[in-house]
């Protein structure tokens, strides 16, 4: 099982999970993690993931990996 947490607002719904989380339950495929998760007839339902990238060597705590509900990934913020 895989920690998340989903955020909605304005009529938009994000699934947001820790990369760690995902290396630890030995996720390799985002792309396909991302279309499993966001489906809304058997998965948990989003218009997207982002996907928490822990960078320890630069000033900012972490980044954002943003994938599509069809596995898109947009872009990293």
């Amino acid at each position: 099982m895989v920690k998340f947490e989903k955020y909605q607002g304005l009529g938009n719904d994000f699934i947001i999970v820790s990369e760690r989380e995902l290396i630890d339950k030995g996720i390799p495929d985002y792309n396909e993690f991302a279309e499993l998760v966001c489906d809304r007839h058997f998965g948990v339902g989003a218009d997207g993931l982002l996907i928490l990238k822990y960078v320890a060597n630069m000033h900012l705590c972490f980044t954002i990996i943003l994938m599509e509900a069809k596995h898109q990934c947009v872009g990293m913020v």
